[in-house]
């Protein structure tokens, strides 16, 4: 697979489980499919698992700080980047 690259199209805080995405429609699972494992998604340096896209556009996440990363909040716009293989993530610089 690929890494897909999009952005945050509202600001998240530090609590916040459910992510407005500017784009959905390709790289995430299906509206209503729940990711099973869940699928890895990075916003700026933080890791999270998604647990299932409710609606296009929009993202809830199971668990936040994967993998040790911290869990901050994010601006409108912050970067995203996800893939179905959590293997991709390692192209990452």
């Amino acid at each position: 697979m690929a890494l897909t690259r999009t952005s945050l199209s509202a600001a998240a805080s530090a609590t916040t489980r459910t992510l407005s995405i500017t784009s959905t429609t390709s790289g995430f699972p299906a509206v209503g499919v729940y990711a099973q494992p869940p699928q890895l998604m990075q916003v700026d340096s933080e890791y999270m698992l998604i647990q299932v896209v409710p609606v296009a556009n929009t993202v809830k996440v199971i668990q936040r700080g994967y993998n040790g990363s911290k869990v901050v909040a994010h601006d409108i716009l912050a970067p995203v980047v996800t893939s179905s293989t959590a293997s991709d993530f390692s192209a990452i610089a």
